[in-house]
């Protein structure tokens, strides 16, 4: 997970790839984790496979030589892959909000709770939906290089992460710990 995100973020090719990870089904071979553990494990794997494929097929020298229409198609496709993946995640968001559901100013290390995993990870998954959304060309006429998709994605990621910072503004451990994630 983390070298697929971090090869993508910087616009490199990840060092393990798929081909090489045997994967055991049902949530890494732990079929004893706790609800939404399982759940979440597997789309934190579904994310990295996604994550490599928006690499290979929109920003690796293949991708690249690609003809405009057909990288658009694919980065659509794979945007839509990223948004099920979110959607489910904020599924899981729900069940597990409830009174423990840490407030701003309210957080410390001991309260890492789901809540708090998944609200980090929407700043992840938005942020792989503007990555993805960047191959498709920009919306006509309107003046900036980016389409319409992107920059909303891309809002929406920076929108979540100053949501989290705020969350977790009384706790440098938890701050430092989010940013180095």
């Amino acid at each position: 997970m983390l070298d697929k995100g971090l090869a993508l973020r910087l616009g490199r090719a990840p060092t393990t790839h798929d081909y090489d990870v045997i994967r055991p089904s049902q949530a890494v071979g732990r079929p004893d984790l706790p609800y939404p553990w399982r759940e979440v494990l597997e789309l934190w794997i579904a994310h990295a496979e996604v994550q490599g494929l928006v690499y290979e097929q929109l920003y690796s020298a293949r991708g690249l030589a690609r003809p405009p229409d057909q990288r658009a198609e694919s980065a659509r496709l794979l945007a839509a892959r990223i948004a099920d993946i979110a959607a489910r995640a904020s599924a899981i968001q729900d069940t597990t909000a409830g009174p423990d559901t840490p407030t701003p100013g309210d957080v410390s290390l001991g309260m890492m709770s789901m809540s708090l995993f998944l609200k980090s990870d929407k700043v992840f998954y938005c942020s792989s939906l503007a990555l993805a959304y960047r191959a498709v060309p920009a919306t006509p006429g309107l003046p900036s290089s980016l389409s319409t998709e992107c920059i909303e994605a891309a809002r929406e990621a920076f929108q979540s992460h100053q949501e989290f910072m705020e969350l977790i503004a009384s706790s440098q451990v938890m701050r430092t710990a989010y940013l180095h994630w």
